[in-house]
């Protein structure tokens, strides 16, 4: 049995063989693979002659989603409740109330009323995290941790009831709210999406990270090959919390990223790294 698979959109190529009526793939990479033909060969017992025989036409495909880690990964839940306050807006003022909490007193007010004077907030909507993966990449064991990082990162976003930003995986940025099937609509955007080695060697504006947001989300990450002390310009705006996920290839040295001001770095050789504490 012989059967051939192409990279929807791409010039990958795959030959599947096996024995007798039965062909076992290996395991695929990512991306959404063309189910050719299936051809089976049958050989005489004398091996005088061949016989081909088409056993089922081209058609079907084959999805091979990214391996985000199991469990997902923990420190996010940590950085947006960090930012929680970043959700609302601020819209009166008001006499101080048992309960309130201190950090909303506005002294300014209150000196000149005498009495202690709160600001008032209104849900303005969760503030979205950005995730954003550096396509300017090559081709390679390290591209495919950075966009399993990348998964993993935004899944944990929509298990919170948060929503999410992909940049840097379509034309632009692309929220993703909470809910069903939003998870399949991030892994089947980071199926698809490819390395880009001739893109611009620099990042990206700071505006491009939030892009089509309603806010600056709480929590930016971008997950990249390259050296994240090129990124610390793209995100000195406003951001809150931003992490930078450095993607190495299997089997690099360990060692402890150098920091960058402003944000926190994290080399990982494989998506089960982020699970660690920090």
């Amino acid at each position: 049995m012989r059967l051939g698979l192409r990279e929807a959109g791409g010039s990958r190529r795959l030959e599947v063989g096996g024995r007798g009526w039965r062909a076992v793939s290996p395991p695929l990479p990512r991306g959404e693979w063309q189910v050719g033909e299936a051809v089976a060969e049958y050989e005489d017992v004398l091996g005088l002659a061949v016989r081909r025989v088409v056993t089922s036409p081209a058609g079907g495909t084959v999805r091979v989603r990214p391996r985000p880690p199991a469990g997902g990964v923990p420190w996010v839940g940590r950085l947006l409740g960090r930012e929680e306050a970043a959700g609302f807006e601020i819209h009166a003022l008001r006499g101080y109330l048992p309960g309130d909490d201190p950090r909303l007193v506005d002294w300014r007010s209150s000196l000149r009323t005498g009495a202690l004077q709160v600001r008032e907030r209104r849900d303005g909507g969760a503030a979205p995290a950005v995730v954003l993966l550096d396509t300017a990449a090559e081709d390679g064991p390290a591209f495919e941790t950075a966009v399993d990082c990348a998964a993993g990162v935004a899944l944990s976003v929509l298990d919170l009831g948060r929503p999410v930003v992909l940049a840097g995986v379509t034309a632009g940025p692309r929220r993703i709210e909470p809910g069903p099937g939003a998870a399949g609509v991030v892994l089947d955007l980071l199926t698809r999406v490819r390395p880009r080695p001739g893109a611009p060697a620099a990042p990206p504006p700071a505006g491009a990270l939030t892009a089509g947001s309603r806010s600056a989300g709480a929590l930016t990450v971008v997950a990249t090959t390259r050296d994240p002390a090129r990124w610390r310009p793209a995100l000195s705006a406003p951001h809150g919390a931003a992490v930078c996920v450095h993607a190495v290839p299997p089997g690099a040295p360990a060692r402890t990223p150098p920091q960058v001001p402003g944000l926190r770095v994290l080399r990982v050789a494989a998506p089960e790294d982020l699970a660690g504490e920090w």
